[in-house]
């Protein structure tokens, strides 16, 4: 599978009983190249969400288009690996909605995208729009 060195690291981790020093949302998704059919592996942070898992990336990589035309993965997470079907959310008022349920779950992650969360735990209506223009999610249920 083609990574990067500082992706075989991590994902060597991921595939070890070591897993866990990474923490409890880090995964490695497999899928195939949209052009070149090439298997691929990418260290990503997976969420939970519902019986699915959400993940969130920054728009200007680009191991996500793969999963447009060939949304069928591979997922895995705490020393699992289960078969998935991903959805690329790309459009920035769907991507403004989920990052919000997203952070209304987990407001420490606030930080990374750098929007504020009120006292009440809702996060800056504005912030979130500008967070939601350099962000992607892929919304994966399991096969």
């Amino acid at each position: 599978m083609k990574q990067n060195i500082g992706n075989r690291v991590v994902s060597a981790i991921l595939r070890s009983p070591l897993h866990p020093l990474l923490g409890r949302d880090f995964a490695l998704i497999e899928f195939t190249g949209r052009r070149s059919g090439q298997a691929y592996s990418v260290p990503v942070n997976a969420f939970a969400e519902g019986e699915g898992f959400l993940i969130i990336s920054r728009r200007d990589r680009t191991w996500w288009r793969n999963l447009r035309q060939r949304p069928a993965a591979r997922l895995r997470r705490r020393g699992r690996t289960q078969a998935v079907q991903a959805r690329v959310v790309e459009a920035p008022p769907e991507v403004a909605d989920l990052l919000r349920a997203h952070l209304r779950q987990r407001p420490s992650h606030a930080r990374y995208f750098a929007v504020a969360i009120d006292g009440e735990g809702e996060p800056d209506a504005t912030q979130i729009g500008t967070a939601a223009l350099d962000r992607v999610l892929i919304r994966l249920q399991p096969d």
